[in-house]
């Protein structure tokens, strides 16, 4: 499935990843094609990221061409526990892995804002520089301090949340 939204709201030539579908899929090997549907903050550390497998479109009406998540299976409906941490760390993979910088998704412009009356706002990225190119090579020295990714810019600080990939979720979050 294509992990970019596909959004009116965008410009045509603007790329916007569907990271937390990408990320849930592959902690659990979800099916290519499931996204989620909703999010919800459990304390301040888990976010559970609840998606399925839905193919239907509404065919008419105010939402027409929008997912009817009625109709998704249910099967396929899970629940997918992702600590912030582990959130932070995967992202830092998911830059190593693609290339690409992770706020910006690769166009050199980070969103600041939306308003009625000019739409959408953005400037250059913080984290690139508006490059569009990833800033962290995967090791705790290459991540980038300074963005809000990691408070704390220690060396452990960051092994530890690159270690974060591997491990499970805690008992009793």
């Amino acid at each position: 499935m294509d992990d970019l939204f596909a959004s009116s709201a965008l410009p045509p030539e603007r790329k916007h990843y569907d990271f937390w579908s990408i990320h849930a899929r592959e902690k659990l090997g979800l099916p290519d094609d499931w996204r989620w549907y909703r999010l919800e903050a459990k304390g301040e550390n888990i976010t559970v990221v609840t998606g399925a497998v839905c193919h239907e479109v509404y065919k008419a009406g105010k939402h027409k061409g929008q997912i009817n998540w009625a109709k998704r299976d249910k099967e396929t409906d899970i629940p997918v526990p992702i600590r912030r941490d582990e959130h932070k760390a995967w992202l830092l993979s998911w830059e190593c892995r693609s290339g690409e910088c992770h706020v910006c998704h690769g166009n050199g412009q980070q969103s600041v804002g939306w308003s009625l009356k000019d739409g959408s706002k953005y400037r250059t990225c913080t984290r690139c520089n508006g490059t569009g190119a990833s800033v962290s090579d995967g090791s705790p020295e290459g991540v980038k301090t300074g963005t809000g990714l990691i408070e704390d810019d220690s060396a452990a600080a960051k092994q530890d949340a690159l270690s974060t990939l591997s491990n499970p979720l805690p008992k009793g979050e």
